[in-house]
C-alpha cells in the first residue's frame, strides 16, 4: 500500500546540479602569486597553515606562490572573502 504522504517518484522534485559557472554569482578578485604571497604574510600563515586552512595541500600553495599555477574560480573566492574579512588590500 502506497503511503499517502511520501509523493510517488514522478511528483518528486530533482535536485539541479551544481554548474561549474557556479562560482561567477559571487564577487570574486583574481589572485597572482604576489597578492597571495602578500596576504599569507600579512596573516601570519606559513604555507602550510594556509593549505590547512583551505584543506589542500602545501605543495598547492607553493605553486600558486611561485606562478607555476594559479587558483581555481573557487580558491579565489575564499582568497577574496578571506582579504576583505582581514582587510586586506596591496
Amino acid at each position: 500500500m502506497k503511503n499517502e504522504h511520501t509523493p510517488s517518484a514522478t511528483h518528486r522534485k530533482k535536485r539541479q546540479p551544481l554548474h561549474r559557472g557556479a562560482e561567477s554569482a559571487i564577487p570574486f578578485e583574481q589572485w597572482d602569486a604576489a597578492r597571495i604571497i602578500a596576504l599569507r604574510k600579512r596573516l601570519g600563515w606559513t604555507q602550510r597553515e594556509m593549505a590547512e586552512r583551505f584543506h589542500m595541500r602545501q605543495q598547492t600553495i607553493s605553486e600558486w606562490e611561485t606562478g607555476k599555477y594559479t587558483p581555481t574560480n573557487h580558491s579565489c573566492v575564499l582568497l577574496t572573502a578571506l582579504a576583505r574579512r582581514y582587510q586586506f588590500s596591496d
